[in-house]
């Protein structure tokens, strides 16, 4: 019997965005996000820099490769709601790879101008 394993919104994030250079001094670490309809609880940083978005997720148990999301692949930065706090949601350029939520407070406003 064959099965076929659809792939998680992370893991077709990090299929399109891979790096090796995750800017571990200027990250937010062990926080929360959400990556498609997936929240992941105080197991991920990320860095938003000049360059783009920067996001790693790791548990106990599974980790997976570090993701760059350059800004030019971003659609658009829109305001919502994480967790029933104030959070950006970062949009991609292609509508088959999941969106990725941030709370605002990490967000600079020179990055997240709400139209990106």
């Amino acid at each position: 019997m064959l099965f076929a394993f659809k792939k998680n919104a992370v893991q077709r994030l990090t299929d399109s965005f891979p790096t090796d250079n995750f800017p571990i001094d200027k990250a937010v670490l062990k926080n929360t996000v959400q990556v498609g309809r997936i929240r992941y609880r105080r197991c991920a940083s990320f860095c938003l820099d000049k360059e783009g978005i920067y996001l790693r997720i790791r548990f106990i148990f599974k980790s997976y490769p570090d993701i760059f999301i350059p800004w030019s692949f971003i659609k658009e930065a829109r305001k919502s709601k994480l967790y029933s706090m104030k959070a950006v949601q970062f949009i991609l350029s292609d509508p088959s790879l999941p969106s990725i939520k941030i709370y605002e407070k990490y967000c600079d406003s020179s990055f997240t101008n709400y139209n990106h």
